[in-house]
């Protein structure tokens, strides 16, 4: 095998920014019935339970290291779903994420840094607050019955 050939078999030597991905998880729900109510505390509790911490009420965040992990989050959510409303999931690397513009008590923050250590296990989770930009969109409307 020549040198070039190696070269492109090896696996890459640095951590990539736009290798690792983040994932949030948007949704409106509705909350008129007790059924409803219950429908949508469940699926909070699902995601927290897969892992995602709550950035607002209705936005859930976590950290993927690559795009078959973001892959098996969508169909592990998708097989989660409650009958009605709109489920969002959005995704986007690292280096966007730094990108990030947030604003907090009605003044502009500082960029946050991607973390130090990335997160790969649920003891090393260290996840911010999320603000978005909206980079990539998966989107689902769930108005009607399913069959």
């Amino acid at each position: 095998m020549t040198r070039r050939e190696l070269r492109a078999n090896a696996e890459p030597s640095h951590l990539s920014g736009y290798r690792f991905m983040w994932m949030l998880v948007t949704f409106d729900l509705p909350v008129e019935t007790p059924a409803q109510r219950k429908a949508a505390t469940r699926f909070r509790h699902d995601l927290l339970d897969l892992g995602f911490e709550m950035s607002q009420l209705s936005n859930y965040l976590r950290f993927c290291n690559g795009k078959e992990q973001f892959d098996s989050y969508v169909r592990k959510i998708g097989a989660r779903l409650p009958e009605f409303g709109n489920v969002y999931i959005f995704q986007f690397t690292d280096r966007q994420y730094e990108n990030i513009v947030r604003f907090s008590d009605q003044g502009r923050r500082p960029a946050r840094k991607i973390p130090t250590r990335w997160p790969f296990s649920s003891s090393d989770r260290q996840f911010p607050d999320a603000e978005v930009a909206e980079i990539s969109c998966i989107y689902r409307d769930f108005g009607q019955h399913r069959a």
